[in-house]
């Protein structure tokens, strides 16, 4: 890489698009941050890592599997294959058995890949739009990693006429939240190099009480099949963050520093198509979470999450 030169790849990003390597630096976040007003358990669902050899002994995310304290439907997803899916009510079965029969025509039929799964709890509850299930698919644009600038776009996502704008706003700004502190959690594997910087797409999941579950992360959003009030939101956001990255190249560290102090709204200059949301601001010493304890000291934990929350103040 060239001085000047911009790259539309981070480094160490991969910590959070692969799942088998995010779940472990959340939890580990979890443990070290020890965030009396916020952990994972707002936004991220119960979830476990289990590996592929079935004769080996039992790994430490199979016992937490098999011994935590509430039951319920999960979903066991292969890491490595799209279509090995497969929903279980856990009543304390062998779960090692029930990966077996979930992969064992793969195996049979060669198409198997050694890979570790996924063990995730269902959401049972899901908010429904014309009885259909929907993703809520956001933009994140890392336009910086040196210092670490990253902007958010809502989306579009079409809604219940019974739902109010009060509750839209707030399951938004949960999962401004959620992205913060998953971002956070994989900060320390992002390489800060100057001209790195990245588009994402982050996908989530509305509960019947509005309550947002983080489902994944794409590294390279595309707006096909997009109607086209999404195309015109996507692509203003593309321009921005596009303004913004060719701006802060153009300075050095210090000077993206002094400026952000000169004036706290500095990154805005360049988001004018759309509305300016900043979550994370190295340059300024914030994100997201920083700046809103207070509205999110009034947010309840999901009830499916409950436990889960439980645990991690305890360890706490």
């Amino acid at each position: 890489m060239q001085k000047g030169q911009i790259v539309s790849k981070i480094e160490g990003i991969e910590n959070w698009e692969n799942p088998e390597l995010f779940y472990k630096n959340l939890e580990k976040y979890d443990i070290k941050n020890k965030n009396q007003y916020y952990n994972s358990s707002f936004a991220f669902l119960d979830t476990y890592l289990l590996p592929m050899t079935l004769n080996q002994s039992v790994s430490q995310d199979e016992a937490r599997f098999v011994n935590k304290k509430i039951k319920g439907r999960y979903l066991i997803k292969s890491l490595t294959q799209q279509d090995d899916i497969k929903l279980i009510d856990d009543l304390g079965i062998d779960i090692q058995r029930e990966i077996q029969s979930v992969y064992g025509n793969q195996i049979e039929s060669q198409k198997y890949q050694n890979g570790p799964y996924l063990v995730q709890k269902y959401i049972s509850n899901p908010l429904l739009i014309n009885k259909r299930k929907f993703d809520w698919n956001c933009l994140v644009g890392i336009i910086s990693t040196d210092p670490l600038i990253v902007i958010f776009n809502n989306g579009y996502t079409k809604y219940n006429s019974n739902i109010t704008e009060f509750q839209i706003f707030e399951a938004e700004e949960k999962i401004k939240a959620a992205i913060t502190y998953a971002l956070l959690s994989v900060k320390d594997k992002i390489i800060d190099k100057k001209g790195q910087t990245q588009l994402l797409s982050v996908t989530f999941q509305l509960d019947e009480n509005l309550d947002p579950f983080f489902i994944g992360v794409k590294n390279q959003p595309f707006l096909k099949d997009q109607t086209d009030i999404q195309t015109q939101v996507f692509s203003d956001f593309v321009r921005d963050y596009l303004d913004a990255v060719l701006a802060l190249n153009n300075l050095t560290k210090e000077q993206i520093i002094k400026k952000q102090i000169e004036n706290q709204q500095f990154i805005c200059n360049y988001v004018q198509r759309g509305f300016c949301k900043v979550l994370i601001n190295e340059a300024g010493k914030t994100d997201y979470i920083q700046e809103n304890i207070n509205l999110i000291q009034s947010w309840k934990v999901p009830y499916i999450n409950q436990v889960q929350y439980s645990q991690l103040i305890d360890t706490g």
